[in-house]
């Protein structure tokens, strides 16, 4: 405008403003706005209504951009919009530009589509394509996506940070497949770090923003492009704070410009916004607003939070664990922001996304925190200039979060879902299930594997209605991921490996529609869709490959079916071969082998894959190859057997020339030479393949025997060969007998006689090879000779000098001075003569032979002559002759032990003369003189004084006996009721006339030594416990009589300070009275009533103790907290979905429950005192419990993702039925969850997260239940008992006689466990030895049948480290039983045995031994600790510290290893088990245990561990008798709680109950039951099926054990008459296992220095089926059942049809006659129940009764459906005979169509033919679909591959294959890669170019990854 130089300034200056005032407002008013459209979801071609203000009346002169694509705008006003929805929508806001500028909606427009599935799976989107391969120099940094050419498809943008490029791929998409133009480069700034797309300048073209981190700026290509061609106007680039980073396009000041938001990385984290001042299409930015965040991450997001019309800013702020908001107070042209209010959602934050989750028009926050690997969603509650938001909800993904988090309507409901790329390898997608304006909720993440390195977009861009998923996945830039949550998706299939006609279910989504079902691309025989998720399918011919579902539009399937037939052999080689050498079997279906034998002799084998087996021969004969599958058995003559010659032993091993040595080994059949030392033999003798004999030459210097033969030659060494002896001299040269003459010479090591002028000598000794010590014996004079197996030497010059011989003498008695003759030899030189131990008076020597000698005074016995050399004496004995002695008087006449007595009389004999006391012997008696002698009364007894002596014995009565007094040093238990067995210690308690309790007579006793005596307490009462006997009686103070109960706490209720009375018996010798662990102060006590005041921190049992240490608790007491207390948590550990009760005080108005810190997802208040809580997730740590009291925290809960049982029903169940085993982190693949009964692997029926139900194992013992799931494994709390019909009452005779089997000297423990997995419990025995290096295990192999026991040859493990106890436990997660066993050697504590059984042969790793310093370990027991679900060992010393130590278990699969912590416990732990005493979900520690050896006691210790962390409570002791010397556990009043029995000492065992609440442990008085003998060792087990643990004992020193049948009732013990049964020797240990499998349990022991165990079988009369016969039969046939208990049969019937007739034979058989008949199970009715057995087939005319499919073609699998199909002989279909045909059972054949002819289904049988009508030929085929599934655990490089690709994968030691398979499905490669490889480099060169799946399979393990082939 120009103005005249005449028009005053102060005019110009108004009309400026004016002008300015008008274009402001005509600005204004030509600004576009919107307020709203409607409807807000929508499929594609949508008519949508946008309304606000200043649009243009003409629709061209409106852009309006729908999630990123233009659509078509059909109507317009200045306040109203119509437009059509496009394809393509990306999860963004509605647009609308017009005059320029542009309008932005508050809210995305969700596009929406019919027919999805109700929820997510693994396979909800597949591989539909990639952007392009690149370069491994090049990145691809970011990328976005927006329609640049305006034809209505989605183009992509990427840019590339290491070569500063922007890189454009143009949408050609076509028909449905996507496809992208050769992409177009350009130069960006330097580092280029984000990119978006958005119209910048209001052209209606949607440019390029691009930030460049290095050049602190942002580059803006403006789009410059026409339909079909995409183009761009030089770059402009615009200054940014430094390090500009994350990029955000909205409209900040309302002006109608998009300005940019840019987050920058520099120290500061500084968020910058570009005022936009574009005019006129020339792109241009006002100065930039700055502000500091400080936030450590890049990302930037902006949406109008509080609704006020103005768009706010998001930055996450990982530091500070928020998401900092900026609420926009900005004016059109002037930029401001209010001061940044964070919102913390509990962690540091990482990503994230911001949009309307539930529909209430409000954007809310989607971020991740990646320490807990989950997203948090958080719900905007704002209102218009007040921002602010509900607590987060947070949803676990399971693994580290990766960059890419996108919000689209996947599934087509109009709700925004969630997609979050998880860890590299796949992406979690989470369906969106809030309720409009509600609750936010998601359904749990949902993984679909796939490649994925970064960034994620949701977009249609095949423009089908659906978006797709766009991820970033490295070189190969984007892969893009169709959506097929309209299509039928396969889940997965069970069972994985089939054979024709078997029965496959199918599950996964859309199957309604499903009219094709294939198997490796063959079409199923038939099928049926169950529901919209469920189709059950029977195989056809089958293929190994893809199961595919296909729909007439669609398809879907799952990669990994395997289809096994019965194996074929179509060649090995070679053809014969010697042992250890490897012959190569090929053929096909070799699948799941089984077994490999040569000649009929097993040999071990691997499977290199389904057509080869390596085999190693090893003992094996000429004859035909057997292979033998799961599926058959096939074999192919024509092998010959070439043993190569093994010497196993030879004897003897000493020899010389001329031995004859007996060579034991095999192949042995052709010797052609033998040689000893390098010598030949002298001879050959041939017995037999395992034997020959050979002749010893000559001498020889070697060791070694070499035996050849035409196929090899064996040695073995360890020959000796023994040289002539020399003798050279010897030493005296005379002696007598008894006498050492030392022997000097060579070669002595061998001497076996030596002899002494011809006689042999009494003993010799060689001590070295040149001396030998030899005792004279009878001897002769002459040659000293010394004799060898192979040679004699003598050395003459032997003097024997004789001893005198006494032949007779006469007379033979007389009195003392009688003359006696003694006769014999070698009296010449005699020098001493005596009668018995007196000498003679007087002797002569008459001559050699005579010698004359006068006796003295003497006691009867030989004659003895003394000579020179030595004596000799009579065999006969002199007796002499005494007058009777007389008494004539004594004095005192009474006293007690130790008195003395002086007697008076005559023919008292000094020295010869006894005396007593009422027929007890003096202990002390002086012979004084004839007539006088001193007595000492000892134990004594009133009556007769004697005196004895060699004449007879003098009486003289009046004698009375005093006898001491008793007295009482201590008893135990100090307090009982009626029936308590009270051990009573003391002295002198031999004549017990009386035993009183407070005065009260005891019901019985037994003195049971002078020291000891058991009583039994009668009616009683308190007071003292009293002794009498003849000596007096002797009094012990302080018995307390009466149980010891609480029986009331009143008030109920309280808080701090309340007085409460607590009302019982018992109340005697109180120590203590504690709420919880606080000790509560009495005011008034007696013994049945106390007045308390309760203290701080109450909360819990009320619990009073005693002075003898016993206690009582009651939980009868609600503490009322002024604060929130937790007192405990059941159980203490669990994983998502466990169910935990959580005990305390101040629940009432809980607001929050926590574990770990994660909230629960759901919790309800059961009463102040009680709350149930459901994790979510969670991690270790403290469970934590908010309400308006404040916060109560329970230490040490355990987030576990180990199976956690929380309960199995029923308790106790029959072999065979099945119960529930409900908990967590349980597997909903039946099959992948291993359960023991105890030592016996259960079979799972159904399977689910939170439950499993189980067939119980045959012979299930009486034990804990445990399940393995992911190498992970979890126990019951309780023990489950295996129940049978017994038809007797259990007595001594109902155990078979003993079955011993000698193996060794003095066996301790005994273990029963399946350690090779065929369902019989096999025997491990310790044997310790008695000195190091002397001890070993042996395992019985289990062998037995039904009613019959048998073992294989038992197997020895070395143990040198004195083996005592052993416990069975899966270390290492591999469903195989290990063995752990604790020794007796210091310092070797623990050796375990890694279980590497395979098939039917038991086998163990080496020992692996766990040393500590310290003494040994007696005592073993395995459980997990601390919830981590890998069982750890635990062990305690017989003798030693104060330490237990626990191996936390650090194991992975094959490779055992752990972690040892000590753990204080009393000294001289005799016994150690572990259960949940207060069932709080962990394992205690129980123990016997004597500080002294006269303590009492046991000691429980409460565990408090952690995953990683072991850790107990102190000791809390329990009553036990004297010295227990072992323990067992078991639930024995039937109350749920393990109960604990204990060997109480002399004649008794101790049962103590356990009385525990959940958080505290509390055992109750023991109770003793009197047992015949001292019990030893113990065990218990259900012996008569009536699901009560029965008691079994050993008795020290006694040949016997004793089985004590359980009558116990909740609350009270009660036994059944003790049952004994005779053993072989003392029993060291006691073992009840079910040995032959007929439900019955047996009982082993071990005889202490027998060296046998003994096994007992149960033979208890029971109702049992056995067996019949014949198995198959027509009607009329006559069958012969036989069983037990059969004679009152009311039904039997034969495939559930009643027989015509039937005859009880006897009691065990029935003969019956078939009726109609049908195949399946024989039954038999009795009033004892139902019984049965499977397995007859009926043989009838077949019958067809249905066919499917009804229609099919050539080669197609048709399943027939009838009955007597057994022994069919053809099928046909249309008269056309079928190619081939199965008969899989009697009511189903499976066949294969042949050439065939529409008609008629025929079946014929020997005994006729069936037909069926409507069979309708015509050819059947299936399509097969891409899939692919991905892993981190294999990659491969390069990606694309052109020549050579290296795959790195897991290493196998079994055979591995890695196919290639093409997007068709079809296998276009397989390569085997080398044993224990992790590499496999491979060429690609001949596969075309083109996307496959490389897929490495071992077993049942796979892994799969995509490649590109270029």
């Amino acid at each position: 405008m120009i103005f005249p130089k005449t028009v005053p300034k102060s005019l110009l200056k108004g009309l400026f403003f004016f002008l300015i005032f008008i274009s402001t407002a005509f600005y204004s008013l030509a600004q576009p706005a919107i307020s709203g459209f409607s409807p807000a979801s929508g499929p594609v071609g949508t008519a949508v209504t946008i309304t606000g203000v200043n649009f243009s009346a003409t629709p061209a002169n409106n852009v309006v951009f729908v999630g990123g694509v233009k659509a078509t705008v059909t109507s317009a006003s200045s306040g109203s919009l119509t437009v059509t929805v496009p394809a393509g929508a990306l999860f963004q806001p509605i647009t609308v530009t017009t005059n320029g500028l542009t309008a932005y909606a508050r809210n995305s427009f969700i596009v929406t589509f019919a027919g999805a599935a109700s929820q997510f799976t693994s396979r909800s989107f597949d591989y539909a394509g990639r952007l392009d391969s690149v370069a491994s120099g090049t990145e691809t940094t970011d990328h976005a996506a927006g329609d640049l050419d305006d034809d209505k498809k989605l183009d992509v943008v990427t840019i590339d940070r290491l070569n500063n490029t922007l890189s454009v791929y143009r949408n050609t998409t076509a028909g449905g497949v996507l496809s992208f133009a050769p992409k177009m480069d350009f130069l960006t700034g330097n580092n280029p770090g984000h990119v978006a797309v958005a119209d910048i300048d209001g052209d209606g073209k949607r440019d390029v923003i691009v930030t460049n981190q290095n050049d602190n700026s942002v580059s803006i290509f403006k789009n410059t492009s026409v339909s079909g061609l995409i183009s761009f106007a030089p770059r402009v680039d615009f200054s940014t704070a430094p390090y500009p980073a994350g990029i955000s396009v909205a409209d900040m000041d309302n002006d109608g410009r998009p300005d940019l938001v840019i987050h920058s990385l520099s120290l500061e984290s500084t968020v910058s916004v570009l005022r936009n001042t574009t005019s006129g299409g020339s792109i241009s930015f006002g100065d930039k607003v700055e502000f500091m965040t400080l936030s450590g991450n890049d990302i930037v997001r902006t949406a109008d939070i509080d609704g006020d019309g103005k768009t706010d800013i998001l930055v996450p702020d990982h530091y500070n664990s928020q998401v900092q908001i900026y609420r926009n107070t900005a004016s059109p042209g002037a930029l401001s922001f209010a001061a940044k209010q964070g919102i913390a959602n509990g962690g540091s934050l990482y990503l994230l996304e911001v949009g309307d989750l539930n529909s209430d028009g409000k954007p809310d926050l989607l971020v991740t925190y990646p320490p807990t690997n989950s997203i948090y969603v958080l719900t905007n509650m704002s209102t218009a200039g007040a921002i602010s938001f509900g607590n987060y909800v947070n949803y676990p993904v399971g693994n580290t979060i990766r960059r890419g988090m996108v919000m689209n309507d996947l599934d087509g409901d109009g709700k925004p879902d969630i997609a979050v790329g998880v860890s590299y390898e796949s992406i979690a997608l989470f369906k969106n299930m809030s309720a409009g304006g509600g609750a936010m909720a998601f359904n749990s993440g949902k993984k679909m594997e796939t490649p994925f390195t970064g960034l994620l977009a949701a977009a249609d861009f095949d423009n089908d209605g659906k978006p797709e998923l766009a991820a970033e996945s490295g070189i190969l830039r984007l892969t893009f991921w169709g959506n097929r949550t309209t299509s039928p998706q396969v889940a997965s299939f069970s069972p994985g490996v089939a054979g024709a006609g078997a029965t496959i279910t199918i599950n996964g989504v859309n199957f309604t529609a499903v009219n094709a079902v294939s198997f490796g691309g063959l079409p199923a025989a038939s099928f049926n869709v169950v529901n919209d998720n469920t189709i059950t399918a029977v195989v056809g011919a089958g293929a190994s490959g893809q199961v595919t579902v296909k729909t007439a539009q669609d398809s879907g399937s799952a990669e990994g079916f395997v289809f096994t037939a019965p194996p074929i052999i179509t060649g090995f080689t070679p053809t014969n071969a010697p042992d250890y050498g490897t012959v190569t079997i090929t053929g096909n279906y070799f699948r799941d082998v089984t077994y490999v034998s040569f000649g009929g002799w097993t040999q071990s084998f691997y499977v290199i894959d389904e057509h080869t087996i390596k085999a190693t021969i090893n003992n094996a004969a000429s004859g035909a190859v057997l292979v033998r599958t799961k599926y058959g058995e096939t074999s192919m003559p024509g092998f010959t057997y070439a043993p190569l010659p093994k010497i196993n032993s030879f004897t003897p091993t000493m020899m010389g020339a001329g031995t004859t040595v007996s060579i034991i080994g095999e192949g042995l059949s052709n010797v052609t030479a033998v040689s000893f030392g390098g010598v030949p033999a002298r001879s050959i003798t041939p017995i037999s393949s395992a034997q020959v004999n050979a002749v010893v030459d000559v001498a020889a210097a070697g060791s070694t025997i070499v035996v050849t033969t035409p196929y090899g030659t064996a040695t073995k060494d360890g020959i000796v060969f023994v040289p002539a002896p020399v003798v050279t001299a010897f030493s005296p040269t005379s002696a007598t007998t008894g006498e050492l003459v030392t022997i000097t010479g060579t070669d002595f090591g061998y001497v076996e006689k030596v002899q002494l002028g011809g006689v042999p000598v009494y003993s010799f000794s060689v001590q070295s090879s040149t001396t030998i010590l030899a005792y004279v014996g009878a001897g002769a004079t002459g040659d000293v000779s010394v004799i060898a197996r192979y040679g004699k030497a003598s050395l003459p010059g032997f003097t024997y000098k004789p001893r005198p011989v006494v032949t007779s003498f006469s007379p033979t008695s007389g009195p003392a001075g009688t003359t006696v003759s003694i006769t014999g030899e070698h009296f010449s030189n005699a020098q001493k003569v005596y009668f018995g131990d007196s000498l003679a008076a007087s002797f002569t020597v008459v001559s050699d032979n005579i010698i004359q000698a006068v006796t003295g005074r003497g006691s009867y016995g030989s004659i003895v002559v003394y000579n020179d050399v030595g004596y000799g004496y009579s065999s006969e004995s002199f007796n002499f002759q005494y007058p009777l002695p007389e008494i004539t008087s004594f004095t005192p006449a009474s006293g007690t032990t130790g008195a003395q007595i002086t007697i008076k009389g005559k023919n008292f004999v000094p020295g010869r003369t006894s005396a007593g006391f009422g027929n007890m012997y003096s202990p002390g008696v002086v012979c004084n003189s004839d007539t006088l002698l001193t007595a000492t009364v000892g134990a004594g007894s009133s009556g007769d004084v004697y005196v004895g002596v060699m004449g007879g014995y003098a009486y003289m009565s009046g004698f009375t006996y005093i006898p001491p007094p008793p007295v009482i040093y201590g008893i135990a238990p100090s307090r009982g009721i009626e029936g308590t067995a009270v051990i009573i210690r003391g002295d002198k308690f031999a004549g017990t006339s009386a035993v009183t309790f407070g005065g009260v007579p005891a019901a019985s006793f037994t003195v049971l030594s002078d020291t000891y005596i058991t009583a039994i307490v009668g009616k009683g009462a308190s007071g003292d416990v009293a002794v009498t006997t003849p000596g007096g009686t002797a009094i012990k103070s302080d018995f307390i009589f009466g149980e010891t109960v609480i029986k009331s706490i009143s008030p109920a209720t309280g808080g701090p300070g309340t007085v409460v009375t607590i009302t019982g018996e018992g109340f005697v010798g109180v120590s203590g009275v504690y709420f919880g662990d606080a000790h509560a102060p009495r005011t008034v006590s007696s013994s049945t009533s106390m007045t308390v005041t309760v203290p701080s921190d109450g909360a819990g049992l009320v619990t009073i103790y005693f002075g003898d240490g016993s206690l009582i608790c009651s939980d009868a007491f609600t503490y009322q907290s002024p604060v929130t207390n937790i007192a405990s948590v059941t159980p203490g550990a669990g994983g998502p979905g466990t169910t935990v009760s959580i005990n305390g005080s101040g629940f009432s108005q809980a607001t929050a429950v926590t574990f770990g810190g994660v909230r629960a997802a759901s919790y309800t208040v059961n009463s102040p005192s009680s709350i149930t809580a459901t994790l979510a997730g969670g991690a270790l740590g403290n469970v934590a419990v908010t309400s308006p009291l404040g916060t109560g925290i329970y230490n040490g809960f355990s987030f576990t993702t180990a199976p956690v049982i929380t309960r199995f029903s029923p308790e106790a169940a029959l072999s065979g039925s099945t119960i529930t085993l409900t908990g967590s982190n349980f597997n909903p693949i039946a099959a992948a969850n291993i359960v023991y009964f105890g030592g016996l692997k259960g079979e799972v029926v159904t399977a689910s997260e939170k439950s499993l139900t189980v067939k119980v194992s045959a012979g299930a013992p009486y034990s804990y239940i445990s399940v393995t799931n992911n190498k992970l494994t979890g126990y019951s709390q309780k023990k489950f008992s295996a129940l049978f019909t017994a038809t007797a009452p259990l007595n001594a005779s109902s155990f078979e006689a003993k079955t011993d089997i000698a193996w060794g000297t003095s066996p301790q423990h005994i273990n029963a466990a399946d350690f090779d997995l065929d369902g019989k419990p096999d025997v491990a025995v310790c044997h310790a030895g008695s000195i190091k290096n002397s001890g070993h295990l042996a395992i019985f192999k289990n062998n037995s049948i039904t009613g019959s026991l048998s073992f294989l040859p038992k197997d020895l493990i070395t143990d040198d480290h004195m083996p005592f106890n052993s416990v069975t436990g899966d270390l290492d997660g591999d469903g195989k039983l290990d063995l752990m066993v604790a020794n007796g050697i210091d310092g070797e504590n623990l050796t375990v045995y890694r279980n590497a059984s395979i098939g039917n042969s038991i086998s163990f790793d080496p020992e692996i031994l766990l040393a500590l310093t310290g003494v040994d370990q007696n005592f073993v027991a395995c459980t997990d600790v601390d919830a981590d679900g890998k069982p750890d060992i635990i062990i305690a010393a017989a003798y030693g510290g104060r330490t237990a130590f626990v191996y936390r278990n650090t194991s992975t699969i094959g490779n055992l290893s752990f972690v040892k912590v000590a753990v204080s416990v009393p000294d001289f732990v005799q016994g150690i088990k572990v259960a949940d005493m207060d069932l709080d979900g962990r394992p205690d520690l129980i123990m016997v245990a004597q500080p002294n050896f006269n303590s009492l006691r046991g000691v429980t210790l409460r565990n408090i561990s952690t995953p990683g962390s072991i850790a107990f409570e102190a000791a809390q002791v329990f009553q036990t008798g004297p010295d227990p010397r072992d323990l067992v556990l078991g639930d024995i009043d039937g109350d749920g709680k393990m109960d604990i029995v204990a060997p109480g000492g002399s004649n008794t065992i101790s049962i103590v109950r356990n009385l525990s609440l959940p958080g505290k442990i509390s055992m109750g008085s023991k109770i003793d039951f009197v047992t015949n003998g001292s019990p030893k060792s113990m065990a218990l087990g259900d012996l008569n099926g009536d699901g009560k643990p029965d008691i079994l004992t050993s008795f020290s020193g006694l040949f016997k054990i004793a089985i004590i049948p359980n009558t116990s009732t909740p609350g009270n013990f009660s036994f059944g008459q003790s049952i004994e049964i005779n053993t072989t020797a003392p029993v060291n240990s006691i073992c009840v296992s079910d040995q032959d499998s007929d439900q019955r349990p047996d009982i082993i022991v071990s005889n202490d220095n027998a060296g046998s165990i003994s096994f007992f079988r149960n033979k208890l009369s029971a109702y049992l089926l056995n067996s019949f016969s014949p198995v198959r039969g027509s009607t009329g046939t006559v069958v012969t059942i036989r069983g037990e208990h059969l004679g009152n049969a009311t039904v039997v019937t034969i495939g559930e049809v009643p027989v015509t007739s039937f005859t009880v034979v006897d009691d065990n058989t029935i003969t019956a006659v078939v009726g109609a008949g049908r195949s399946g199970n024989v039954s038999v009715t009795t009033p004892l129940g139902t019984i049965q057995l499977s397995g007859f087939v009926y043989v009838g005319p077949p019958t067809i009764t249905s066919f499917t499919p009804t229609t099919a073609g050539t080669a197609s699998t048709v399943i027939i459906k009838g009955m007597y199909f057994t022994g069919a002989t053809a099928v046909s279909f249309g008269g056309v005979p079928a190619r081939s045909f199965n008969v899989t059972s009697d009511s189903t054949i499976t066949a294969i169509v042949g050439l065939g002819a529409s008609g008629t289904v025929a079946v014929t049988t020997p005994i006729g033919k069936g037909t069926r009508d409507g069979f309708i030929y015509d050819p059947l085929t299936a399509i097969v679909d891409p899939g692919n599934i991905n892993s981190s655990y294999l990659t491969v490089q390069p990606n694309p591959a052109h020549d050579v690709l290296i795959i790195k994968h897991p290493a196998s030691s079994k055979a591995a294959t890695l196919r290639f398979i093409d997007i068709t499905g079809r296998v276009v490669k397989v390569v085997v890669p080398a044993q224990n490889a992790t590499q496999t480099v491979t060429s690609v060169n001949g596969i075309p170019e083109g996307i496959y799946t490389i897929i490495w399979r071992e077993g049942s393990n796979t892994l799969s990854r995509v490649i590109a082939v270029q």
